[in-house]
């Protein structure tokens, strides 16, 4: 391990638009994206990292939290039909 790089051996550069990726050597650096950036142009950095072969240290989530959020209560509300359904069943044969 040496002074001054990311653990995985590339030197750390953080970037703010799509256009500083151009200044990116993949064989020795990884890209770290600024926080400031938002979803979209993450994305879009994401992309063009990947075409250029440059490692991202900070990736996109596969599932963004938004969505996270509505499967768990498309999950809920399936399990709550269930346990009814479920219930009626019992009374029906009581």
């Amino acid at each position: 391990m040496a002074r001054g790089l990311h653990p995985s051996g590339y030197a750390e550069v953080i970037i703010r638009t799509v256009d500083d990726l151009s200044k990116i050597d993949p064989k020795t650096q990884a890209v770290r994206i600024a926080h400031t950036v938002g979803m979209k142009k993450r994305a879009e950095i994401s992309i063009r990292a990947g075409e250029r072969g440059v490692r991202i240290l900070n990736p996109l989530p596969e599932v963004k939290p938004e969505e996270e959020a509505e499967e768990a209560s498309k999950e809920t509300e399936t399990e709550a039909e269930e346990a009814a359904e479920e219930k009626e069943e019992e009374e029906k044969r009581s």
